[in-house]
């Protein structure tokens, strides 16, 4: 196998995360100042009002500060460990135009052997510009959750001590013109893990947020509730699940797939289109083929198998290699996870009970080339 690829290697952190948001985005400045290229990075924003929306960095602060509460105390926190000022801190300026690419997928009780919800995602990019950190979190007077960090502040996915859980995918619409001001896609998730124990507070607290970019979201909760939203430029479209509805699943991957916005597919690239189809399909003919009893093991093969024939991509050179994937069970509040491609690395079993200060996870990413 080793012959077939190029083998690097890199680390993986957990940390327990407790205290007030300005505690929290202290020890953030902590872990990120241990490592000279990602505290280079997370403070190299410069506001640029003939780039930005927003007329001033002031007015930047306050819109996120309106939209995603603590953050501004995190930030706060983050620049005075780190020396900056909050200008520099870069997700107030991160563009979030920027092509990354994930499959998400949940079955609904009725669809699964044990009766309970899954919920499953695989998020694709390069090694080298990401932050590879799992976090547990639990802000004061905010619900515990446990996911990935995303620009430091968000998350990518997670799950919360309520219930409720949260994926996402981007769009794939990143040519569409940008016309209206939102906050990043992760701070969005990270606010809806802090503040929501079910798909119905989430539904409507993520639609109050102005939220920038194409963007994929699905919502699940322990009873049996879901919701799939797509926006685009803080516009937002959506279906709603439960355990009546007609259709037990929910699959989403780098495409619009809802008919209000099947004519922005048009702003999508003409390479990633096609494949983010062709994973849409992967996942549907499984599912399909072991319904109505799928399995938590269902899940973990669909993600393990390299593509075509599963979610799994090497192509990190290319921005397209599988950085982690996570199963959750909503009932149980669990979640499988395996740092960098199942092909090459372990799954580890997580709860939020766990309550382990930090572990590092060394990590196998088998890089190729696309074959355009």
């Amino acid at each position: 196998m080793n012959e077939k690829y190029t083998i690097n290697k890199t680390i993986f952190e957990h940390h327990n995360l407790v205290g007030t948001h300005y505690e929290i985005g202290k020890k953030q400045g902590e872990i990120i100042k241990k490592y000279d290229h990602m505290t280079k990075f997370y403070t190299s924003g410069k506001f640029d009002a003939k780039k930005s929306l927003f007329s001033n960095f002031e007015d930047v602060y306050d819109f996120f500060d309106e939209h995603c509460p603590g953050f501004s105390d995190e930030t706060q926190g983050f620049a005075e460990v780190l020396g900056v000022d909050l200008e520099r801190i870069c997700i107030y300026d991160f563009p979030t135009s920027i092509q990354n690419n994930c499959s998400q997928m949940v079955a609904l009780p009725p669809f699964t052997e044990n009766g309970h919800t899954f919920a499953g995602r695989s998020y694709e990019w390069n090694h080298l510009e990401e932050d590879l950190q799992l976090r547990t979190t639990k802000a004061k007077g905010k619900y515990k959750h446990l996911g990935f960090a995303g620009m430091i502040f968000g998350r990518f996915e997670g799950l919360n001590e309520e219930g409720l859980c949260v994926t996402a995918s981007s769009g794939g619409a990143w040519g569409a013109p940008r016309k209206n001001k939102g906050v990043n896609w992760a701070l969005a998730v990270r606010v809806l893990l802090d503040n929501c124990k079910n798909v119905s507070e989430a539904l409507d607290r993520l639609e109050s947020i102005p939220i920038e970019g194409t963007n994929n979201f699905i919502l699940t909760d322990n009873k049996g509730n879901a919701a799939y939203l797509e926006s685009l430029d803080s516009i937002f479209n959506k279906r709603k699940f439960d355990n009546d509805s007609d259709k037990k699943y929910i699959i989403s991957t780098n495409h619009y797939n809802l008919e209000e916005n099947e004519e922005n597919n048009k702003y999508n690239n003409p390479w990633l289109l096609p494949n983010s189809k062709q994973r849409y399909k992967i996942i549907e003919t499984a599912f399909k083929n072991n319904s109505p009893k799928l399995t938590k093991n269902n899940f973990r093969d669909i993600l393990s198998k390299e593509f075509p024939d599963g979610l799994t991509c090497h192509w990190y050179t290319d921005n397209f290699g599988t950085l982690w994937s996570v199963i959750f069970d909503v009932m149980e509040k669990e979640i499988e996870v395996c740092f960098g491609p199942p092909t090459h690395n372990d799954w580890y079993l997580f709860s939020l009970d766990d309550e382990t200060k930090k572990h590092k996870y060394e990590v196998t990413f088998p890089d190729k080339r696309i074959a355009f």
